[in-house]
């Protein structure tokens, strides 16, 4: 059977109007981006290797609704996240319950034997140390700030520890393991540079209120409320004390550490997720769990 007769296309267009707006220029068709992302995780790739394989493969575009093959441009690997950041989780929730209640009046899904298990999903984080943490956060807001100072037309003297902070972090990596007392003092200098940039940034959010614009304000504030919540659970870490819903990376804040008892590597960072799996290998079921809970706990 052909796997484009297995969807059912209709139900999805249904399913997801509700995101689209007949007001406007028309976006790509739904079963184009709905497919491409079938496809994507199917062969695991990534947006660039996908839309690349789109543009080249024959039936990839049948798939995706284009009979005669498409020797033009289609799409950007950058429309696949729009359409993901416009639909989120639950448009995506929309888009398995179509499926499978496709798959269940075809008779493909069976649910009389079903396992249930849990694993761990890396995110894209590395070396969540705090001084790598304090280095980044400080970068970040610096660079909101220098865009939003452009826009807005800021004059106020603005202090970035460029040099000092790169200089720090690099005595830190080198001497910290040799020497911690000494990797202890390194980390005190980058926080203590990330908060006086975090204050610096909170006066630039207030004048940007005053005068109006608070679509830059906002950008600013949220990179200033993560460069707090990661000064502050520095503070915590050198003092001794256990510090709650650590933030591990800037770009996935949500991260949390996972330890499955495994030898290589003892601990990943990420998301739990727990799996439900039919006797054909389908996957009915699914939930992703931010902390590390027993397995007892965590069935879908």
């Amino acid at each position: 059977m052909c796997a484009a007769k297995l969807i059912d296309w209709d139900k999805l267009h249904e399913a997801l109007s509700s995101y689209y707006s007949p007001a406007g220029r028309s976006g790509k068709p739904l079963r184009l981006m709905v497919g491409i992302h079938i496809l994507k995780h199917r062969h695991n790739a990534s947006d660039e290797t996908a839309v690349d394989m789109l543009h080249e493969n024959a039936y990839w575009q049948a798939f995706c609704g284009y009979e005669p093959f498409q020797r033009g441009k289609i799409l950007d690997s950058t429309t696949l996240v729009k359409f993901r950041n416009r639909i989120g989780t639950e448009g995506m929730k929309r888009i398995e319950e179509v499926l499978f209640a496709a798959w269940g009046n075809m008779g493909l899904v069976k649910t009389k034997q079903v396992i249930v298990d849990t694993t761990s999903q890396p995110k894209d984080i590395a070396s969540p140390t705090d001084a790598d943490l304090l280095y980044r956060a400080r970068k970040k807001i610096v660079k909101v700030v220098e865009r939003v100072r452009g826009e807005a037309a800021l004059r106020k003297p603005f202090r970035t520890f460029a040099r000092v902070g790169k200089k720090t972090l690099i005595t830190v990596k080198k001497f910290y393991r040799q020497n911690r007392e000494k990797g202890q003092e390194g980390v005190e200098k980058l926080k203590a540079m990330t908060s006086s940039v975090v204050k610096q940034a909170e006066k630039v959010v207030k004048s940007l209120y005053g005068r109006g614009r608070k679509d830059l304000a906002r950008s600013l504030n949220k990179a200033v409320s993560r460069g707090k919540k990661i000064v502050t659970q520095t503070e915590q870490a050198l003092s001794g004390e256990k510090v709650k819903g650590r933030i591990y990376s800037l770009h996935e804040p949500d991260g949390a550490a996972i330890r499955k008892g495994k030898h290589h590597p003892p601990c990943e960072f990420g998301s739990l997720v727990a799996l439900a799996m039919n006797d054909p290998g389908l996957i009915p079921a699914h939930r992703e769990y931010q902390t590390n809970v027993a397995d007892v706990k965590s069935c879908p």
